[in-house]
């Protein structure tokens, strides 16, 4: 990939791209980088293998290759009550309509117990 990058005059224009490169998920589908996009400037970036612009799975691409340098693993971030709400949200249709199974009452009702903490 050569800088600056565009698909198309009417697409994203990648002036540079650098690091510090990161895995931004557990699945290391998406990498965390900076890139000088015209005409926004110098901004945080998170280049995906299935990114719905060609540009964007071109940058992944790139990075992939290393010549950007190494890749930095993916590190979890610290669980706060909205991210447990999160989960407890996925299994309430469940619960609510009574299809649930006995695991996903008693994590409900874990997740309910945390959350409740945390708050």
């Amino acid at each position: 990939m050569e800088f600056p990058y565009s698909v198309d005059k009417h697409s994203t224009v990648f002036l540079s791209v650098s690091g510090p490169l990161k895995w931004i998920n557990k699945e290391k589908t998406m990498i965390e980088c900076t890139v000088d996009i015209y005409p926004l400037g110098v901004v945080k970036y998170g280049a995906s293998k299935f990114d719905d612009e060609v540009q964007g799975r071109d940058l992944y691409d790139h990075l992939m290759t290393g010549v950007e340098g190494p890749i930095a693993d993916y590190e979890r971030r610290d669980v706060y009550a909205f991210d447990l709400q999160e989960e407890l949200n996925k299994i309430m249709p469940d619960i609510l309509l009574g299809t649930a199974t006995p695991d996903q009452i008693e994590l409900a009702k874990a997740l309910r117990i945390q959350i409740k903490a945390m708050s």
